[in-house]
C-alpha cells in the first residue's frame, strides 16, 4: 500500500463516515442513505484495499525505539509545572509572601486556552475537502488558530482578508457560519 492509496482509503472511510452522521441526524432520509452507505462499505471491502501492508524494517525499528522511549520514561521524572497551584503541598517551599502573588500573576497572565470549535463528521469531511485540499492536518492547525483568536472580527478577518476566502462560496458562507457561532455571535 503507498501513500495515495492510504489517502484513498481515508477518504472512503470519511465519506462514510459522513454517511452514517446523515443517517442518525436524518432517519428520514434512511431509505435513500442505506443503499449508498452498503455500496460505500462494498467498495471498502475489496481486497485491494484490505491487503495488509508489508512492515518496512525502518519503521518496524522506529517503533520499537518509541516503545523503548516511552517504557523508560516514569511518572517521577516528568517534570513539574511550577506554576501548578492545585496541591496546597506545593506551597510549603514559599518563604516570602510575594512568592504566591508572583504566581498567581504568572497564572493571571497565561491567558485561558478555549476548545477549538467542533464540527460534525460530515462538516469535518466536507469543510477539509472543500476549504482544506483534503487535508485533515491543515483542518485542525486552522482549528487550533480559531481557538487562540480574540473574537469572531479577528477570525473573518484571517479567513475572508488574509486567506482571500470568497463569503460567497457556499462553504465558506457555512464555515464561518460556525465560526460565528463558536464565538457566541
Amino acid at each position: 500500500m503507498n501513500i495515495q492509496e492510504v489517502k484513498e482509503l481515508k477518504d472512503k472511510i470519511y465519506e462514510i463516515e459522513g454517511l452514517l452522521e446523515l443517517a442518525q441526524l436524518r432517519p428520514d432520509k434512511l431509505d435513500e442513505l442505506t443503499p449508498l452507505i452498503e455500496t460505500r462499505l462494498q467498495a471498502l471491502a475489496t481486497p485491494t484495499v484490505l491487503q495488509a501492508p508489508t512492515p518496512d524494517s525502518t519503521l518496524t525499528a522506529n517503533l520499537q525505539e518509541a516503545k523503548e522511549l516511552a517504557a523508560s520514561i516514569t511518572a517521577a521524572e516528568a517534570p513539574a509545572d511550577p506554576t501548578d497551584l492545585n496541591d496546597p503541598n506545593d506551597l510549603k517551599d514559599l518563604k516570602d509572601p510575594n512568592d504566591l502573588k508572583e504566581l498567581t500573576d504568572l497564572n493571571a497572565a497565561t491567558p485561558a486556552v478555549r476548545e477549538r470549535p467542533v464540527f460534525c463528521i460530515g462538516d469535518r469531511f466536507r469543510f477539509s475537502r472543500e476549504l482544506f485540499g483534503n487535508s485533515q492536518t491543515e483542518f485542525n492547525a486552522t482549528l487550533d488558530l480559531v481557538a487562540a483568536m480574540k473574537d469572531y472580527r479577528e477570525a473573518e478577518d484571517y479567513f475572508l482578508s488574509e486567506l482571500g476566502w470568497d463569503p460567497a462560496v457556499q462553504e465558506v458562507a457555512d464555515f464561518m457560519d460556525i465560526i460565528k457561532l463558536y464565538f457566541n455571535e
